[in-house]
């Protein structure tokens, strides 16, 4: 894991608190996992008009929620919904996240010209629901929405420092996170929140909120690493997350209450990925993305101390892929080029059962067809997305 500046970039427990055993290894496709992928493109839910999208969130329905993009003399979004075959632009706005329910987290543009967002909430069919500025607020967005429809916002001030608060029918419950910045942060159907703390050094510490209490309880690495981060929340108030040396040894796992318990260590001569991001559903899949350097692939983690490459259960997948997203069922949406970071590629990996989800042949890495959204160095300006970071970086 290397440090990353600026980014806010997405299950009942696992079968066992197992102790971490490096004998265990990593699994392969040869029938060791019972994991089976099926590739689905989405380069072709770009409607007419638009010059690109943004995916973003992944429904239980395999619904795919979308920003799109119509560029001018700006680039100007709208929010938008893929389901079988179909892209339906829903209105303007950013898309940041979306619920099972179809409610969809985001913002309205108020001011093309210098991008300033406003808290939204879309439901295809109704109306707009603008969450009102708070005191001081320059601009602010919808970062999560749970199944029990709790939005939690984003909201910054002209001098671009964030606060988080929950929302649902009207009322607002400011999150007290402390005066450092926080960065990964998600909540649960209960409105627990979970995520990342910055603190000065090689201090950074992971968290659990309860806005109840309103106390922060810092979720700290074990006494051999010198930071944590929490990445994830699930329904009973785990948190995912690395206790991590910074571009050395990772030990991915869970905070239960206060104990971490490791699932799987990397940044080892054996393992010796270096990863960014881990995604996770209810029923407990990890998967491991964002990695580094020479590493192209994005991972999944069924069980404890084993790790599966996607690649090795797929049909076909890009070279390079980053996971976006993953849904109850354990579909995964992504995205994913010929290179490192070269975005050319999006798609829907669909879990499948059986025999006859095992590919007849080896992965076959594809190759680049319909770029759908902008590689790093084409990113239009004024473009603060949910993706945007991948122009960034």
């Amino acid at each position: 894991m290397r440090k990353l500046s600026g980014l806010a970039i997405f299950a009942v427990g696992f079968v066992a608190w197992h102790a971490f055993d490096l004998g265990r290894g990593e699994a392969r496709a040869d029938g060791s996992s019972a994991l089976r992928y099926h590739y689905v493109s989405l380069d072709e839910a770009l409607p007419p008009g638009f010059l690109f999208f943004d995916p973003i969130a992944l429904t239980n329905d395999d619904r795919v929620y979308l920003t799109v993009w119509a560029c001018d003399v700006n680039c100007v979004p709208s929010v938008a919904v893929y389901k079988n075959g179909k892209t339906s632009v829903i209105h303007p706005g950013v898309t940041y996240a979306a619920n099972n329910g179809g409610t969809i987290g985001g913002s309205v543009i108020t001011d093309i010209d210098n991008f300033i967002e406003q808290a939204a909430l879309f439901t295809q069919g109704r109306p707009v629901e603008v969450i009102p500025r708070l005191s001081g607020e320059s601009t602010s967005h919808v970062a999560r929405i749970s199944d029990s429809g709790i939005a939690l916002v984003q909201s910054d001030s002209a001098t671009s420092i964030s606060t988080f608060y929950l929302y649902k029918h009207g009322t607002v419950t400011p999150l007290n996170l402390g005066t450092n910045p926080a960065g990964f942060v998600s909540l649960n159907n209960r409105g627990l929140v979970a995520g990342r703390i910055d603190e000065p050094g090689p201090n950074d510490r992971a968290f659990r909120y309860d806005p109840r209490s309103g106390v922060v309880n810092l979720l700290n690495p074990l006494p051999s690493e010198p930071e944590s981060w929490g990445q994830a929340i699930n329904s009973r108030g785990d948190v995912l997350g690395y206790s991590f040396k910074v571009g050395a040894l990772e030990r991915i796992g869970v905070w239960r209450d206060k104990t971490f318990k490791t699932y799987f260590v990397e940044g080892t001569p054996a393992f010796p990925t270096v990863s960014n991001q881990l995604l996770w559903n209810e029923p407990g899949l990890i998967v491991i993305t964002r990695t580094s350097l020479p590493d192209l692939n994005s991972y999944v983690v069924p069980k404890p101390d084993v790790r599966v490459k996607l690649a090795d259960i797929t049909d076909t997948l890009p070279i390079w892929t980053a996971m976006l997203d993953i849904n109850d069922h354990g579909d995964i949406l992504g995205l994913g080029g010929s290179s490192y970071f070269n975005i050319e590629h999006t798609f829907l990996l669909k879990r499948v059962d059986g025999d006859a989800a095992a590919p007849k042949t080896a992965p076959q890495s594809l190759s680049a067809s319909h770029v759908v959204m902008p590689q790093r160095r084409q990113c239009p300006q004024k473009i603060p997305s949910p993706l945007s970071k991948w122009c960034r970086e």
